[in-house]
């Protein structure tokens, strides 16, 4: 009390005691396609953190044989995927091409993403890179790693087996959509 008044608090700063705030996470992947041991992971990212930046990486690339999806594929199914899971309003996607400079990546990620607290990967170079700009890093949990693998899932689409299993249904959706068109 001041002055016989209730002060308020003002600003960003918890008062003290409270409950220390979730930080802001990014999460960074080729999402080719986004599959089931993603959506593992961003629900957890997303349990940890007050908002979360989704970065489609390799966004230049589309119709190889480790990157068929192209940036705008890749972001239809990441955004059907945030509406299904809710996750809309605490998640913005950002697409970025990559550069071919590994030591100028992460100034050059900072400038085309808002500040975060935390990136969340399991690439044990965006972990290295992270770590020597001095970034907080986070490893996500893995989902059964040897069936939910981007590589895996399109090494069964080009053998024609089974692969929709490993993605979520969304995407399976978004996937069947690009089949008939084209």
């Amino acid at each position: 009390m001041v002055g016989g008044k209730v002060a308020l608090f003002v600003g960003r700063r918890k008062p003290a005691g409270s409950v220390r705030q979730k930080p802001t996470a990014l999460f960074v992947g080729r999402f080719q396609p986004l599959h089931k041991g993603h959506l593992f992971a961003l629900r957890h990212i997303a349990k940890q953190s007050a908002r979360v930046y989704i970065v489609i990486g390799s966004s230049q690339e589309k119709k190889t044989e480790k990157n068929p999806f192209s940036a705008q594929q890749r972001l239809a199914m990441m955004r059907a995927v945030l509406v299904k899971e809710k996750l809309a309003k605490k998640c913005k996607v950002y697409l970025l091409s990559d550069i071919p400079n590994d030591y100028e990546w992460v100034s050059y990620l900072d400038a085309h993403v808002p500040r975060y607290d935390v990136c969340y990967s399991n690439n044990a170079l965006v972990l290295k890179l992270m770590r020597r700009a001095g970034k907080k890093v986070a490893r996500v949990p893995l989902l059964a790693r040897a069936k939910y693998r981007g590589e895996k899932i399109r090494e069964r689409m080009k053998e024609r087996k089974e692969w929709k299993s490993r993605v979520p249904k969304v995407v399976q959706e978004k996937i069947g959509a690009r089949k008939k068109s084209g």
